[in-house]
């Protein structure tokens, strides 16, 4: 089989789940939190807390705000699958690993959106003659989210065939290197480094556990590599890229003037040549 072709038997068949039933992965490594909590472990992945901090990591992150203006404009057109994962400890409860920033979009409009657009419009009812045109817009506005609502309370997805963590993760490097890596959906290239730093990562750990300071070691490269289907001294420079930007963000960005950031843009830099000569 191509490279470029997921194979089907890593999906189930579709199937329609309450929209309350999903929530976002703390294990994408572009809105993980600085520990994420891998996907064992169920309380912490169902948490409601993190999962508030990650609807705000996710809109930092993503172009939140246009998707929801195209949802708004044309209604929910389901056009790009979102692929989730049953937990075995939970069933019923939907992990998104892929459409993150749509469910971000839909729980926005269904949520505190439509909440207070109902609000304003309950006000201008107050004095219909004196707001009429701007009542008529304000109805409109609610009509659409009400039926945004009403069109996602059933929510059609794609299970990731996995029963376990384990089959879990060797499932999606293929899914997610197929679509973002090597596809015309691409990730921006922070957001693919991320990801190919967090596979190596998870497979240093397994083998030398979580005391140590994380180096190259040629095997696992080569098996990262092949899991998103590229060379190995580009996997190589895409793991060196991402740890070097990522720790110098973090050691740096508060020094920087204020209200100033360091952009993904700026992952361009450290990706022309090694710049963290310790993980070689």
């Amino acid at each position: 089989m191509p490279d470029n072709v997921t194979p089907i038997s890593d999906l189930q068949e579709s199937k329609l789940v309450p929209f309350d039933s999903i929530y976002l992965d703390p294990n994408n490594p572009r809105i993980a939190p600085e520990n994420p909590p891998g996907y064992h472990d169920d309380a912490a992945l169902f948490d409601l807390s993190l999962q508030q901090d990650l609807e705000r990591r996710v809109s930092d992150v993503y172009e939140v705000a246009t998707l929801r203006d195209s949802i708004m404009a044309h209604g929910w057109v389901p056009i790009d699958s979102i692929i989730v994962w049953e937990h075995p400890k939970r069933p019923g409860h939907y992990v998104v690993v892929e459409g993150n920033t749509r469910t971000v979009a839909l729980r926005t409009l269904r949520g505190e959106r439509l909440d207070a657009e109902v609000k304003k419009l309950e006000r201008l009812k107050k004095n219909p003659s004196r707001f009429q045109e701007e009542l008529r817009v304000q109805q409109d506005t609610v009509d659409r989210l009400e039926a945004i609502r009403a069109q996602t309370t059933q929510l059609r997805v794609f299970p990731v065939l996995a029963k376990s963590v384990e089959q879990l993760q060797a499932i999606l490097p293929r899914l997610l290197g197929v679509r973002h890596i090597s596809h015309a959906r691409e990730w921006k290239p922070y957001a693919t480094n991320l990801y190919i730093l967090s596979l190596y990562e998870r497979l240093f750990r397994e083998r030398h556990g979580t005391k140590g300071a994380l180096r190259l070691e040629d095997d696992l490269v080569n098996a990262v590599a092949e899991m998103v289907s590229l060379g190995a001294t580009k996997a190589r420079r895409n793991i060196q890229a991402a740890s070097a930007f990522t720790h110098f963000k973090r050691d740096y960005e508060d020094r920087l003037p204020e209200g100033e950031k360091l952009s993904d843009e700026d992952h361009y830099f450290f990706g022309k040549r090694p710049a963290n000569p310790s993980f070689q």
